[in-house]
């Protein structure tokens, strides 16, 4: 079973990439806050603080997830659009390939918001 077939069908696939940033952000600013409260960026790891590994870790899973989702998005708007001409003229049929499409697109928003968060992760120490 490749990651294609998987599908998330209805609102729940277009509101997940989001469910995962919010999460994410959740995370990070709790992990940050505890690590820095407890000296873990005291300690080193590869020449790197470990609360900067850290959340480049959890930054990564995150940016892993929602790709994933962007993808099972894309693959289910392409199952969609390669229905048969009568499942294209249901409602199910557009049902399905609008969600697909709207999962894709809210996924890349959600992976490019997640970008965004976790870009000052490498640039900045995390507890100055």
């Amino acid at each position: 079973m490749t990651l294609s077939d998987y599908r998330l069908d209805g609102w729940r696939g277009v509101i997940s990439g989001f469910v995962i940033w919010a999460a994410y952000f959740v995370v990070i600013y709790a992990y940050l806050s505890v690590g820095c409260e407890k000296g873990l960026s005291d300690a080193e790891l590869l020449g790197v603080n470990t609360v900067t590994l850290g959340l480049v870790a959890i930054t990564m899973a995150a940016l892993g997830s929602i790709g994933a989702l962007g993808w099972v998005g894309f693959a289910s708007w392409r199952a969609a659009a390669r229905g048969n001409s009568e499942d294209e003229k249901t409602t199910a049929g557009t049902r399905n390939r609008f969600t697909g499409l709207l999962m894709m697109m809210t996924s890349g928003l959600a992976l490019l918001s997640t970008i965004l968060v976790g870009f000052p992760v490498l640039l900045l120490h995390p507890c100055q």
